[in-house]
């Protein structure tokens, strides 16, 4: 039995965005995360992606959606939506209409019990399909890059493919690093993998920040 949840969406926009994520609002069932901007994931002018996300927001006001604006950075700047109570047939269609490579579908199965659906495609053309999943969210402290946020609150969605797309990323930047910097990393990744129950999603993010630190700073040395 569900318990009684006890939110209103009158709250202010944090509080709602962290309990419909907890999965402890009580108007809450399902939600949908997803930006309108930059189609398939290419960068376009600021000005058309402003019209993106004002004809996108005007559409879910139109449908009555509760909708909530947020932040994040995934190797840039983005605005998404949380859509709350979408059903995963219209997100998709959003998805769709935007051209995106990507959304994100969340169900209140009860109480503190949340699951995350990852969808993707692999171009334009083709429809989205469910890649991942995960059961939580991870909340950072003072993370530089791969996060969401609302107001100071940020967190991620660990999707185990995200973790795949970076190291395919750290590939990239990792084979023109010295011998030094390749050594410091495997010490850092030898720590990232620690199972130790006593650190938290926040301690192995800050660990992952570092991994970043040494490759960026091995890149711009090898600029010089």
């Amino acid at each position: 039995m569900m318990k009684r949840y006890q939110k209103k969406f009158n709250e202010k926009s944090p509080k709602i965005v962290k309990d419909v994520l907890y999965g402890i609002h009580k108007y809450a069932k399902t939600f949908g995360i997803m930006i309108a901007e930059n189609p398939m994931g290419e960068k376009i002018a600021s000005s058309k992606n402003k019209e993106h996300n004002k004809e996108f927001h005007s559409l879910l006001s139109r449908g009555r959606y509760q909708f909530v604006k947020i932040k994040g950075s995934y190797g840039n700047m983005e605005n998404p939506a949380l859509i709350i109570n979408i059903p995963l047939k219209e997100l998709k269609y959003y998805g769709d209409q935007y051209v995106q490579e990507s959304v994100i579908f969340g169900k209140i199965n009860d109480y503190r019990d949340v699951s995350f659906k990852y969808w993707d495609r692999n171009n334009a053309t083709s429809p989205l399909k469910k890649k991942d999943s995960i059961n939580h969210i991870d909340v950072l402290k003072d993370p530089k890059d791969f996060y969401s946020a609302i107001k100071n609150w940020k967190f991620n969605i660990p999707f185990p493919v995200f973790e795949q797309a970076l190291i395919y990323w750290y590939q990239n930047k990792i084979e023109h690093l010295s011998e030094n910097s390749k050594q410091e990393l495997i010490e850092c990744v030898d720590k990232i993998v620690e199972s130790d129950e006593k650190y938290t999603g926040t301690h192995f993010f800050k660990l992952r920040g570092h991994f970043n630190y040494i490759i960026n700073k091995g890149n711009k040395n090898e600029k010089v």
